[in-house]
């Protein structure tokens, strides 16, 4: 049988293939990151492999940009903006779609809304399942009183399954949406097959120990 085949998004074959026009350092701690602006107007955030702090580098983070999107695209999380592989200036990354007149919520989530309250508890559900510990809030933006997850290289990684009363709430308050996630084998076995490019089969094993961990808080019978 056949593997189920991903199909891109069109803004994604957009970005992957648009031609850079300018290359634009952006200051940060740690990594090299570039905003760059393609030929067609659009504009990506690029983070070059071999830009990537030494310390982490065997993380491989440009790939868990790569899957993090992906994750949230399959499934329909709405959090992560269209992030694709690409070579800019012979140099291989991750390119993400620069989120126009997105801001830092400088610490005042609480003015925000009700509205963004529940876009952070799916955001700490997302995290849960893709092994994230490295969400502070300088590492999300906000735009039109919604979240955007960015900075999503160290994704993965962490065994967030050992702090799991730490999400349960988020994972409880998005029940009805995780219930849908987990009935859908298609789209499971899509994504698996494709994180199966981008990271070590041992955290794609935890990644499915994660989903079942969700699947008995639900109630839900749960088998890959």
């Amino acid at each position: 049988m056949e593997k189920e085949q991903y199909k891109p998004r069109p803004i994604e074959k957009a970005i992957a293939n648009q031609e850079p026009v300018k290359t634009e350092r952006v200051e940060t701690k740690f990594n090299e990151v570039f905003l760059v602006d393609l030929e067609d107007g659009g504009r990506v955030i690029f983070k070059p492999f071999d830009g990537e702090d030494f310390e982490l580098k065997e993380y491989v983070q440009y790939k868990r940009e790569r899957a993090a999107y992906l994750f949230d695209t399959i499934f329909n999380w709405g959090l992560v903006p269209p992030t694709v592989i690409r070579e800019i200036n012979g140099r291989i990354g991750s390119a993400q779609v620069f989120v126009e007149d997105a801001r830092h919520t400088d610490g005042e989530n609480e003015k925000l809304g009700s509205v963004f309250e529940k876009d952070v508890s799916r955001l700490d559900a997302f995290d849960f399942l893709i092994g994230n510990d490295d969400r502070n809030p300088g590492n999300y933006l906000i735009k039109e009183g919604r979240l955007v997850a960015i900075d999503n290289g160290l994704t993965f990684q962490a065994a967030t399954e050992d702090e799991y009363p730490k999400y349960e709430r988020a994972i409880v308050e998005n029940g009805e949406f995780l219930k849908k996630l987990l009935v859908d084998k298609r789209g499971i076995e899509i994504f698996l097959n494709l994180l199966a490019e981008l990271i070590p089969q041992t955290e794609i094993d935890r990644f499915k120990k994660r989903l079942a961990m969700v699947a008995a808080t639900l109630n839900l019978e749960f088998s890959i």
